[in-house]
């Protein structure tokens, strides 16, 4: 099976349109000649979108692709998560000893 796969980086600050910021965009490239399965990734404003098109008749298994893309991209924003903040039990402040 043929797959095609794309990265279109965009703007990294918001954009507006008649006074409308723009909050999303997914991408979309349609599956050509062979190709059966085409994966777009678009940046904008700090976030990544993925668009993935495809022929179900000739790629039944687009879930799972889909799902796998998820997972990994779950997995790598847990690697670069800043750490739960923990809660500080409040200490009574220190006597001074005269």
């Amino acid at each position: 099976m043929h797959t095609a796969t794309t990265n279109v980086p965009g703007p990294q600050q918001p954009v507006q349109t008649l006074g409308r910021r723009m909050l999303e965009s997914y991408p979309f490239v349609p599956v050509v000649g062979s190709i059966r399965i085409v994966v777009a990734i678009f940046s904008y404003d700090g976030g990544l979108y993925f668009g993935v098109t495809g022929d179900y008749d000739g790629a039944p298994d687009i879930d799972a692709l889909t799902a796998g893309i998820g997972r990994g991209m779950a997995q790598l924003l847990a690697l670069v998560a800043p750490p739960p903040l923990r809660s500080r039990a409040r200490r009574a402040p220190a006597k001074s000893q005269s």
